[in-house]
């Protein structure tokens, strides 16, 4: 038996007669996978919480991060010293 994996990324007249052409040979067996998109499997909480997020970039309610890096070395500095 040999195995082959195809990935089809949308449906199209000349892919479904394809398929229907190989479903049409008892011989070949046929498994359907259908990718889900990540962001569907999210709760509403973490759906809701990227959307704060969203709203916070546009509203500039944002830190660079290189703001950040320099702020937490500075912290560090400060405890070794102190």
């Amino acid at each position: 038996m040999t195995t082959f994996k195809l990935t089809i990324p949308e449906f199209n007249e000349h892919t479904l007669a394809l398929l229907q052409l190989l479903k049409s040979d008892k011989s070949i067996q046929i498994e359907q996978e259908t990718e889900v998109d990540w962001y569907e499997e999210l709760t509403q909480e973490q759906k809701a919480s990227i959307e704060r997020g969203l709203e916070d970039v546009k509203a500039g309610r944002v830190t660079p991060h290189e703001t950040v890096i320099s702020e937490i070395r500075q912290l560090i500095e400060s405890k070794k010293t102190a």
